[in-house]
């Protein structure tokens, strides 16, 4: 049998619900891996174009109740990001007026596994059906190592998440479904929903052009849909070119046609260095399936669906390559990381062909072929591996240069003292930091802040025998509010003991916050919670040791605060409380407690699966 024979579930009778399944386990595997990078990476504040195109033009005239929805088509520099500032309301609204880019992050995050839940159905359905426990292990590397950091701990990135979903699931529709003319339909709201992602989604209704031509070529579509499909996505392309906004950023496209091609030839070859040798490594299987569906056009035979979907992802993911050399061509020295979920893309689809062809080859040659493909998968493992130590370090970056932020606009906030947000990391580029400051002056900015940044709900702290104000250990940031209590006491050390409480006090959240730290060992160290439910025990799962770590917990009316320390080994501390967003409060009580059962949970079912795939997957 030859791979050009292969049809889906032809080998395989329960195909599909197994690649459903394995599929979902896969997606949950990259969604715990991807969680812990934004737990640990991510932080609340607004960062670069948040400021502007989130606090200033999209909550604050929310908050001001003078926002219209005609203001969610306007241009955000060259993109229509529609999607987007629809999810920032959301999120805003659901958190009771808070914004925390934490929470973005998060939803980002379930946008992403969701598509690429899409991405593994349609490969693993159309690949061959021994292939795919490798495929499998092969997508989730390559899903869930941060190379595209910036969309990962960037709260703002969602369009790109968009963008993927909107586009694989059309570009499966088009190729392989049977069309009829509600599936055209379906398919121009879905290209028109792409566009308003974000600008290269105008190169979905280009891809799904060619898609229609192909299909009414091999005869697959019929003559009538395949027409209206082409007539309607040419439209749609005419009317986004109408609509594309003025580029903001004409400074950083390529300038003439050697600097295009050397841009192109380094995002093809990817995640490779920039050499075209490499690219026709990286993109051989492309060429390889290029030249089998050619053959087949011209002997008349109508191609599988299965190669009409890689064809199609492909291709979208080629013309977004052009997009990305064109767009920031002028003297490129790196790819921006958030273009890598893209190509990411092109890379499963490209191992996807290669396995499936040596796999489906019969007789001596399919050893050699396997074993061909196996080196080509091989390239792109050892790359990735070598090149995760610098997204590592670049995330790693971002979240200190975050945290300073967070630092410098909780001490704007507390004191209002221009010189808080000066000397910056770099973070308050765009804006400039007196915007910042005349932003966060606006009461309704302070009242939406994250409670990493906004004042403390004011308490009166009784008897702290034991605990006093900055009672920790010495290397510790400090808050720049006087609201924490420690036992830690310099010189004695961990040798304090005593008791510290709170008067009761209300929050007009349904959660509030407060940050511990040290070392926890109830009932011997341990910070309480007292309300009219009892009391509870508010350490996290681990000890935070010297770092301060956030603990949020339901607000009840006339609830305390208790910390005690009988033990004169070790020493504990605790802030003021804040008030906090109830999904604030839910991304804290994940970061805290759930991201290493998720992980664990995540690789044990996915790795049983895997292997029960193998063993019952006929080769």
């Amino acid at each position: 049998m030859s791979w050009r024979d292969l049809r889906p579930g032809a080998r395989d009778p329960g195909d599909l619900r197994g690649v459903v399944y394995l599929s979902a386990l896969l997606v949950l595997l990259v969604f715990a891996v991807r969680l812990y990078w934004v737990a640990r990476y991510a932080t609340s504040a607004p960062f670069w174009d948040q400021w502007d195109a989130e606090i200033d033009r999209l909550l604050v005239p929310i908050a001001q109740e003078r926002y219209t929805w005609t203001s969610l088509f306007e241009a955000h520099n060259e993109h229509r990001i529609f999607f987007t500032r629809l999810m920032t309301m959301a999120l805003f609204g659901l958190n009771g007026g808070q914004f925390d880019a934490r929470v973005e992050c998060l939803f980002n995050l379930l946008l992403y596994c969701l598509a690429v839940l899409v991405m593994s159905i349609a490969l693993l359905r159309h690949s061959y059906g021994a292939a795919r426990p490798v495929l499998a292990l092969f997508f989730a590397l390559v899903l869930a190592l941060p190379f595209s950091w910036e969309n990962i701990v960037g709260g703002f990135q969602s369009q790109f998440y968009f963008l993927l979903g909107f586009s694989v699931a059309a570009i499966w529709i088009a190729s392989t479904a049977e069309l009829r003319l509600a599936k055209v339909g379906t398919l121009f709201l879905m290209a028109l929903c792409a566009m308003f992602s974000m600008a290269s989604g105008l190169l979905v209704p280009m891809t799904l052009c060619a898609l229609a031509v192909l299909r009414w070529i091999d005869g697959s579509a019929p003559r009538r849909a395949a027409i209206i499909l082409l007539i309607s996505q040419a439209l749609l392309v005419v009317f986004g070119y109408l609509i594309l906004p003025e580029s903001m950023g004409a400074s950083f496209h390529a300038r003439d046609p050697r600097e295009l091609l050397s841009a192109l030839k380094m995002v093809l070859s990817w995640p490779k260095s920039a050499t075209w040798l490499h690219v026709a490594l990286v993109w051989l299987p492309t060429f390889f399936l290029g030249f089998r569906a050619a053959r087949d056009l011209i002997a008349r035979r109508a191609l599988l669906p299965g190669h009409r979907l890689f064809a199609g992802i492909l291709a979208w993911v080629l013309l977004q390559a052009a997009a990305m050399a064109y767009s920031r061509g002028h003297d490129m020295v790196d790819i921006a990381s958030r273009y890598l979920d893209i190509l990411s893309v092109g890379i499963c689809a490209n191992v996807a062909i290669a396995l499936t062809a040596a796999f489906g080859l019969q007789g001596r040659g399919r050893v050699a072929a396997v074993l061909l493909s196996a080196i080509y998968m091989s390239q792109f493992v050892i790359a990735l591996a070598l090149a995760t130590p610098g997204a590592m370090a670049s995330m790693g970056g971002r979240q200190d240069g975050g945290a300073r932020v967070v630092r410098m606009l909780r001490a704007y906030v507390a004191t209002g003292n221009p010189a808080s947000l000066e000397g910056n990391p770099g973070m308050f580029a765009y804006p400039d930091s007196r915007r910042i400051a005349r932003t966060l002056d606006m009461p309704v900015v302070a009242a939406m802040m994250p409670a990493d940044i906004r004042r403390p709900i004011g308490i009166e702290w009784l008897r702290c025998d034991g605990f006093k104000p900055d009672g920790t250990y010495p290397r510790m940031p400090r808050m720049p509010y006087p609201d924490s209590r420690g036992s830690y006491h310099a010189p004695g050390g961990d040798s304090e003991s005593g008791q510290c409480k709170t008067g009761p006090f209300s929050a007009s959240t349904p959660y509030v916050s407060i940050r511990i730290a040290g070392y926890f060992d109830p009932p011997r160290l341990d910070v309480r919670e007292t309300s009219g439910r009892g009391q509870h025990s508010l350490r996290t799962s681990s000890n935070p040791g010297e770092t301060w770590s956030m603990v949020s917990f339901r607000a009840e009316p006339g609830m305390a605060l208790e910390a005690v320390d009988t033990n004169p080994d070790a020493w504990i501390a605790f802030t003021a409380p804040v008030e906090t967003g109830r999904l604030s409060a839910l991304f804290n009580m994940i970061a805290s407690k759930l991201i290493g059962a998720l992980i664990f949970l995540g690789a044990t079912l996915f790795a049983g699966l895997v292997v029960l795939s193998a063993r019952k997957t006929p080769t």
